[in-house]
């Protein structure tokens, strides 16, 4: 079986005309945002019909009654979701308020606390108000009208402002991911230069003993070039006086051997 199609009663499109009204003055139009006019439209759409909608339908109510606002889906999709939190937030405070429950905050001990006196004194004052004279009920009626807007007024502003936080912080929490993320690589790039860095340590550790082990033995054998140096020298030294020995001998047998020789004659 089909769903039947969607719409509005003429009370609560004479209703939804009027908040949209309200909603356009105190939200002017801005072609970069619209999430605070959607915001409180789609709050105006609940207290008109008491129900939550899908984008879809969020998107035929603009167009029927605010036709130059034209969120994206995303917008519609993101205050929707906002919407539901805050409801599913009233109905558990409201919950425990009737339980005898702590409140969760001090705002939903509030808005508890606006709902008892509220069903206190409502019925109350819909007595008094039967026993004024109609221009009495005309002009009480205004009154509270006005305080209704204002209060209207005030709430729709807390939303706003709720949702500028609420994507303060989304933004917040993106910046914080991407420096988290600079700094996991930054992390990672310290921890590489570490390693390299002692790696290179090492190298130069075993270089430098390399090196002085070369030393070592380059001076080993330079003492021993100076030992052999020392004993050649010491054995020419040695051949030299032999040398001269023999040829003083030599001299001596040639001074004899002429000496003899003149005898003889």
């Amino acid at each position: 079986m089909s769903r039947p199609p969607f719409t509005l009663t003429d009370d609560q499109a004479r209703r939804m005309v009027a908040a949209t009204a309200i909603l356009g003055e105190r939200f002017p139009l801005d072609r970069h945002g619209h999430r605070p006019f959607v915001a409180g439209f789609m709050r105006s759409v609940y207290e008109v019909t008491g129900r939550v909608f899908s984008p879809s339908i969020y998107r035929r109510l603009l167009a029927a009654f605010a036709r130059d606002r034209s969120p994206s889906t995303t917008t519609l999709a993101l205050e929707k979701k906002l919407l539901e939190q805050e409801l599913e937030r009233a109905n558990t405070a409201l919950a425990r308020t009737d339980t005898g429950g702590a409140p969760p905050s001090a705002l939903e001990d509030t808005v508890a606390a606006v709902r008892r006196v509220l069903a206190e004194y409502v019925p109350l004052f819909i007595e008094q108000l039967d026993a004024r004279a109609p221009e009495q009920q005309e002009a009480h009626f205004g009154y509270l009208v006005a305080r209704l807007a204002e209060s209207e007024n005030a709430y729709a502003d807390t939303r706003a402002n709720a949702a500028r936080v609420a994507a303060q912080l989304q933004e917040a929490l993106v910046a914080a991911a991407i420096h988290q993320e600079q700094l996991a690589i930054a992390q990672a790039a310290l921890a590489a230069q570490a390693a390299a860095v002692a790696n290179m340590a090492l190298e130069l550790a075993e270089m430098r003993k390399f090196t002085l082990m070369s030393i070592e033995g380059a001076r080993g054998e330079t003492r021993d070039i100076k030992d052999v140096c020392k004993q050649l020298r010491a054995d020419l030294a040695m051949r030299d006086n032999e040398l001269d020995a023999l040829r003083r001998l030599g001299y001596r047998q040639a001074v004899e051997s002429s000496h003899s020789k003149g005898n003889t004659r």
